[in-house]
């Protein structure tokens, strides 16, 4: 079970960060921009997006392999927090097996917190299942206020 307190660590880093990430005078084109992009890139070079991103907020950042992840593309730490995260570029919603992928990955890798991070939507679902789970879901919204947070 995660924490609500960890929960708001992990809001207050990405919040924190954005003194540590170049080029922070992002206007909201720029973002928009970034977002257009991203629509347009391989799950691969969205993995090492995040894990770009997530050490400029100064997280470790442990991509898995590309087979056997056991649902995380990314182990993140710092300090108290250990997450996974489960990247996903998609056109279409992102649906329940996410969640349950990044579920699983919170006890193999002994994580005490699962994030899901896409491009898209999320389905009604998957966002309920990530709720009875404190799982964390990144939508396409909340990507796009983290870029304008990080990049202002």
């Amino acid at each position: 079970m995660v924490s609500h307190d960890l929960k708001r660590k992990l809001k207050a880093e990405v919040k924190n960060g954005k003194s540590s990430v170049e080029d922070r005078r992002a206007s909201k084109q720029d973002i928009d921009e970034q977002l257009d992009a991203i629509d347009k890139i391989t799950g691969r070079e969205f993995k090492k997006f995040l894990a770009k991103f997530f050490k400029q907020l100064g997280f470790q950042v442990k991509r898995t392999p590309a087979t056997a992840d056991y649902g995380a593309d990314l182990v993140i730490k710092k300090g108290d927090i250990k997450a996974v995260v489960q990247a996903k570029i998609q056109q279409s919603t992102v649906g329940i097996k996410a969640v349950q992928e990044v579920t699983g990955a919170i006890g193999y890798y002994q994580a005490n917190l699962g994030l899901v991070i896409t491009n898209s939507k999320f389905t009604e679902n998957a966002k309920e299942l990530a709720a009875s789970n404190k799982i964390e879901l990144w939508d396409r919204d909340n990507l796009k206020k983290i870029l304008k947070k990080v990049y202002k």
